[in-house]
């Protein structure tokens, strides 16, 4: 299977959608394309091979995989923009959710040396990515402004405790990170346009309401996704995962005496994560 998706990217990257003369249809995009699905590849490939039935991912990470890599092999030879920005951020957001796994599996919080090589393999796979974060984070910033000026706050203070490393910096960091989510998805589908959708949703009534009877996340975000059925889906899953994580990192907090690099590689994932998610549902272009 990881052969299989470097291949369909390879095919694409080589394709018509970067023949055409279109500004976007860039080297460094081909490059960002081609080498987000590569350092996936290899990180799950090298977790399979020392793994030895240690349980380093679990399905926060298996199922974003498995439903990105059935999303990109389902492109075809000649994707869309949106199709292509939607394969770039939803496989940097499951990239962060790999490292953020593997780094919260028993076997690693149990093991120093092996932690410490995890932690190094994370590094190697969100470095790399890291390069234009900053770029892309002001068009975030300026998209997000509109919708909730302190989701940029919340995310600066996910990044500034991952600076600073206090003890609990991975609980700290997830929690800036899926507030930021919380607090977009809200301010963008709000309660009364949510509520009137949803009979002509298509979406089963079971999803619709949590057990306390609130709005869901995941209607919120094909709310906001509506008419994008494909991506909605794969945002929601990474979303849910990001949820799942950030609930692992909180149960383990009281724990934690130091900031170790795992702790800090794994702040880093889970806010890389959320960037990528809110890149998806606000900052990408729809056509």
């Amino acid at each position: 299977m990881s052969l299989q998706i470097e291949n369909v990217m390879g095919e694409i990257v080589k394709g018509p959608a970067f023949t055409m003369p279109m500004p976007w249809a860039s080297e460094s995009f081909r490059k960002a394309l081609g080498g987000t699905v590569h350092r996936q590849v290899y990180m799950t490939d090298w977790l399979a091979q020392i793994d030895t039935g240690r349980g380093l991912l679990s399905e926060a990470s298996s199922r974003p995989l498995s439903e990105y890599r059935e999303y990109v092999g389902g492109l075809g030879h000649s994707p869309t923009r949106f199709e292509l920005d939607s394969s770039l951020h939803s496989g940097l957001g499951v990239n962060g959710l790999l490292g953020a796994d593997a780094l919260s599996s028993p076997a690693v919080l149990d093991d120093v040396e092996l932690e410490v090589e995890v932690a190094d393999r994370v590094e190697d796979l969100l470095t790399p990515q890291q390069a234009g974060r900053l770029d892309a984070f002001e068009d975030l910033r300026r998209v997000m402004t509109g919708v909730d000026a302190k989701v940029v706050e919340m995310l600066e203070g996910g990044w500034h405790v991952v600076r600073e490393a206090p003890p609990a910096a991975a609980e700290m960091a997830a929690q800036c990170a899926v507030e930021a989510i919380d607090r977009a998805i809200r301010a963008a589908a709000p309660d009364s346009e949510v509520e009137q959708w949803l009979p002509s949703s298509g979406r089963p009534k079971k999803e619709w309401h949590s057990e306390s009877g609130r709005l869901t996340r995941s209607v919120r975000i094909r709310y906001i996704m509506r008419g994008y059925k494909d991506e909605a889906k794969m945002t929601c899953t990474v979303a849910d995962n990001l949820i799942a994580l950030q609930m692992q990192t909180t149960s383990r907090a009281q724990a934690i005496k130091h900031a170790s690099a795992g702790d800090l590689q794994l702040a880093r994932c889970l806010l890389s994560t959320a960037e990528h998610i809110l890149t998806m549902l606000f900052v990408v272009e729809r056509h």
